[in-house]
């Protein structure tokens, strides 16, 4: 299961309505009620990890930050291999390698060699619960990340099966000790959706801090193989992120995809 962060896009979808004869109203009328008396299709979401199974996932992400002469665009990406490494009835732990890290300052490529390891051998074992939220993480190369944006970036699968419409939720109280402010997020299934060639079940996700100062927020879509619930894509923004408590607050936009053989 990928750590997934977003890069939305609004899209504003304007539908021109012909003038029709009664006839024709009549039709559509009749054929809405037909559909309408169909049930929603039902998805069971449930993560089924398989003990060595690998996927490759390709990262971008894209920021503006002001650096004290006007904004500059901050286009980072990597693709990471991960691998399933044993499930259990309550946990599933996963190890990953991260690789081909790049990183532009406006025109300008950042050297490689200033970005970590790029040997492949800086492997993190992640341990995740079995509806993929997050519980540990060790080894690797990875900077600590800030606790408020590891609550932006949690999918959790629901408990049961859903319906198209249906919406789940999740809710942390304020914690000083572990960093993190009241906030919520709620997931919905939006229906079947066609995403890099795969038939996909669509669900969107929105996030909120619910107090405080410049509070965090996102908003995304994801896109799991209806055939294997495996994440396919997940495309999301994300505002007033700090991805640690030394920088100022920006708007992220994120993109993770699949990437096959």
């Amino acid at each position: 299961m990928a750590v997934a962060t977003f890069h939305l896009s609004i899209w504003y979808i304007a539908k021109i309505m012909n003038r029709v004869s009664f006839g024709c109203v009549s039709l559509l009328a009749l054929a809405t009620s037909f559909a309408s008396a169909r049930p929603a299709e039902e998805a069971d979401l449930t993560w089924r990890p398989v003990v060595g199974q690998t996927s490759a996932y390709r990262l971008t992400s894209t920021t503006q930050v002001n650096m004290g002469d006007g904004p500059t665009e901050v286009v980072f990406s990597l693709l990471t291999r991960e691998t399933i490494k044993s499930v259990e009835t309550d946990k599933v732990t996963t190890e990953s390698v991260a690789s081909e890290m790049k990183m532009r300052f406006g025109q300008n490529e950042m050297d490689p060699s200033m970005m970590g390891n790029q040997t492949g051998d800086g492997k993190m074992t992640t341990v995740f619960d079995r509806r993929g939220q997050f519980i540990s993480m060790s080894g690797g190369t990875a900077m600590p990340s800030n606790p408020r944006v590891d609550l932006m970036r949690v999918f959790l699968r629901p408990e049961t099966k859903v319906k198209v419409g249906d919406s789940w939720e999740k809710e942390w109280k304020a914690d000083a000790a572990k960093g993190i402010r009241n906030s919520k997020a709620r997931w919905t299934l939006e229906g079947k959706e066609t995403v890099m060639g795969v038939t996909a079940w669509k669900i969107t996700h929105l996030f909120a801090e619910l107090e405080g100062n410049q509070a965090m927020s996102a908003s995304s879509t994801i896109w799991l193989d209806v055939k294997t619930n495996d994440l396919v894509r997940t495309e999301g923004v994300w505002e007033n992120v700090r991805f640690n408590e030394m920088m100022p607050p920006v708007t992220t936009s994120i993109v993770l995809e699949i990437v096959r053989p």
